[in-house]
């Protein structure tokens, strides 16, 4: 697994778009956004394979004794990759390998012993933006800039807590 990690980073989505939970967990607790993508697109079918994530209460087994070249061993990282605690399965979440050879680098500026992963994607297949409710106004001023430079045609919506349900709600901006 490990020379795997060093190959192949995993990109995340989701199907569930506006889940509380997802916005605590995921948008550094409201402060970041929301991309909804056109899943449809060209670019997803030649550049992603997805695989749909499932959930647990077992963990997947192990066996030491498969060599990495073997089809037990692949099918075994594919399912390792796959599979969540089904506390999780809220998310329902779709996962992607994806090359780093294929990724710019930046060193985190959080810790200085981890690089982050970062690629380009058609500007055309972001369909929405959503800002978390405490998202800064400088990062909508860097929405909104990036949106007329790249002159993309997606929604931008704020995310508000609803007066009265424990749930996210979506305005236009």
């Amino acid at each position: 697994l490990n020379s795997i990690s060093k190959q192949s980073g995993l990109i995340c989505f989701s199907a569930q778009e506006n889940h509380i939970l997802m916005w605590s967990h995921y948008t550094d607790s409201h402060k970041g956004m929301l991309l909804e993508f056109d899943t449809s697109h060209q670019y997803f079918e030649d550049n992603l394979r997805f695989l749909e994530v499932t959930y647990s209460e077992s963990r997947v087994p192990f066996d030491p004794t498969w060599p990495d070249e073997s089809e037990e061993f692949a099918q075994h990282c594919k399912q390792m990759l796959c599979t969540k605690n089904s506390a999780w399965d809220y998310e329902g979440e779709w996962r992607s390998l994806f090359p780093l050879h294929r990724c710019m680098q930046k060193p985190d500026t959080r810790d200085a012993q981890r690089v982050l992963y970062f690629t380009d994607f058609p500007p055309e297949i972001v369909r929405r933006v959503v800002l978390g409710f405490r998202c800064p106004v400088e990062i909508e001023r860097q929405v909104r800039e990036a949106r007329k430079k790249n002159e993309m045609d997606f929604s931008l919506c704020r995310a508000v807590l609803h007066s009265r349900e424990f749930r996210v709600e979506y305005r236009p901006i």
